[in-house]
């Protein structure tokens, strides 16, 4: 599966989640993905960042910040958790998701 492809899948993933205002664990999105359950968030990394990248373009609210490590039930530790907590509320709070066929992915791709 290439970037784009994992980006769309985890976009719609993060969509149905926000709206149930519920974060996703890495694990979570790398089950969705069809992965094997030794994989590591690293294989997932290039399309969590489209997908933040989608939402930037799109002026949304950053969706991939619910994707989250299922010990601390918080994303990465570049992630501040002040700056964290307010980005989980905007995603939880946004209420149009455009679809995922709504998005350009190959511009944002070749323009990332």
């Amino acid at each position: 599966m290439n970037c784009i492809e994992q980006a769309k899948k985890i976009y719609d993933l993060c969509v149905g989640a926000a709206k149930l205002s519920k974060t996703l664990t890495y694990r979570e999105v790398l089950d969705h993905l069809g992965y094997k359950p030794r994989s590591t968030g690293q294989v997932i990394r290039c399309g969590l960042k489209l997908a933040g990248e989608a939402c930037v373009d799109k002026k949304l609210p950053k969706l991939t910040c619910i994707v989250v490590n299922k010990a601390s039930g918080r994303p990465s530790k570049e992630y501040p958790t002040e700056l964290w907590e307010k980005d989980a509320q905007k995603v939880f709070g946004h209420k149009n998701w455009p679809a995922v066929d709504e998005i350009d992915w190959h511009g944002i791709w070749n323009n990332r």
